[in-house]
């Protein structure tokens, strides 16, 4: 199989041992793992998400990842941690967007109809309960990894380039987060007119204070691995030394798509061997030795001042 599930079910970690699956779910190339592992003695669980190329999140996957969490939920007595990984690829989208999009289009059209046909209020509002749902879901999946919270120490693994909407949300739902040198995180939802709804970014409020909580949800900046770090929402960055693979272009397109692929492979694997045994350490390292920032060493994005600024500049824009 490939993706990230590879290294999770490979020999290739120092004092790591995969005991097999607890949960598992698949959809064409994308799946969701979830499998009972050993580190360093101590027993635990790795979430493994993987949905290419840009690994957004779509109802299927929210599923897939509330199925699961309740499995990790009934073993809670028997485990000491969980880590969510994912790939390490050069961008993470959020929700799927594109699927939302198309379910909006035909519930509009379908609205029109009832409207001409005189339907009444609450049976066209009806039309929008698939939009409820979805948030209620993501918000339903930080419920259940705040749940898991309270048995488990929960760490996620931020591997590969930005992470999108969703992408970054379900990452800040965990306890603790390792990051990938290249990596960031960007609430682009305020760019079209959309506010983050999954509660990760609620995360972001305990996490980075409510200065920079506010600066990532209304600005829609690319906030970079060091300074996710400095605010707090990083504990560990692991320096990568290496960049993302570039595809080529040649007059075989083809062939230059198959060795792209091939090269993501590489990479997700070289760059997991880096995080990943990052991840397991601070899911089963002492609490007292996990790195933390201080209120009084925490970086500050922007003033309140400059917020508004930018959140006028990104208003008159629209």
């Amino acid at each position: 199989m490939k993706g990230p599930i590879r290294l999770v079910r490979s020999d290739k970690i120092s004092e790591y041992k995969n005991l097999g699956p607890i949960y598992e779910w698949s959809e064409g190339k994308a799946y969701l793992m979830i499998d009972r592992v050993t580190f360093r003695g101590k027993l635990g669980s790795v979430l493994c998400y993987y949905n290419p190329p840009v690994h957004q999140v779509g109802n299927p996957g929210l599923d897939a990842y509330l199925e699961g969490l309740d499995k990790v939920f009934e073993k809670r007595d028997d485990l000491e941690f969980l880590v969510i990984y994912g790939a390490n690829d050069p961008v993470h989208a959020g929700g799927d967007l594109k699927e939302s999009l198309n379910r909006l289009d035909r519930t509009l059209e379908t609205k029109k109809e009832k409207e001409s046909a005189g339907a009444p209020a609450e049976e066209i509002d009806r039309l929008f309960d698939w939009a409820d749902n979805r948030i209620k879901k993501g918000i339903a999946l930080h419920g259940s990894v705040r749940r898991i919270s309270e048995y488990l120490r929960v760490v996620a693994v931020c591997g590969g380039g930005t992470r999108f909407g969703g992408s970054a949300e379900i990452p800040l739902m965990a306890d603790f987060i390792v990051g990938d040198s290249r990596s960031g995180m960007c609430f682009s939802e305020a760019m079209i007119g959309l506010v983050p709804g999954w509660s990760g970014v609620a995360r972001a409020l305990v996490k980075a204070g409510p200065i920079n909580a506010e600066y990532m949800a209304k600005t829609s900046k690319d906030v970079k691995a060091d300074q996710l770090r400095g605010i707090g929402i990083y504990n560990i960055v692991v320096d990568i030394p290496f960049s993302f693979p570039r595809r080529q272009k040649t007059d075989d397109p083809d062939a230059d798509r198959a060795q792209y692929l091939e090269a993501l492979e590489t990479h997700n694997d070289d760059t997991g061997l880096l995080l990943l045994p990052k991840g397991l350490e601070l899911a089963t390292c002492p609490a007292e030795e996990i790195p933390k920032i201080s209120d009084k060493e925490r970086l500050t994005l922007a003033t309140k001042e400059e917020i508004s600024l930018e959140v006028d500049k990104i208003t008159s824009l629209g």
